[in-house]
């Protein structure tokens, strides 16, 4: 997907990947930030970013995050 801007890339360990069938948004934690990232169901590439997540948290391996910005908690992009 094309983004309007440039994104930060950060290489984490997916955690774990949660979230409620409802919610808008899927939860990603991550090591070794201990921070919590989303991905927004509303994202045109959303299946495609949560299988990359999803197989990367069974792994163990990492994933580079594109964030909009550095204190950003919205997944933009996902690189495996």
């Amino acid at each position: 997907m094309e983004h309007p801007h440039p994104l930060i890339y950060r290489t984490l360990t997916v955690a774990a990947v949660r979230g409620a069938p409802e919610a808008d948004h899927i939860e990603i934690l991550c090591l070794p930030s201990a921070r919590i990232f989303r991905l927004n169901r509303a994202q045109p590439d959303f299946p495609q970013l949560l299988d990359r997540l999803q197989t990367a948290a069974a792994s163990g391996r990492p994933v580079r995050l594109g964030l909009a910005h550095e204190r950003s908690d919205t997944i933009e992009d996902v690189l495996a």
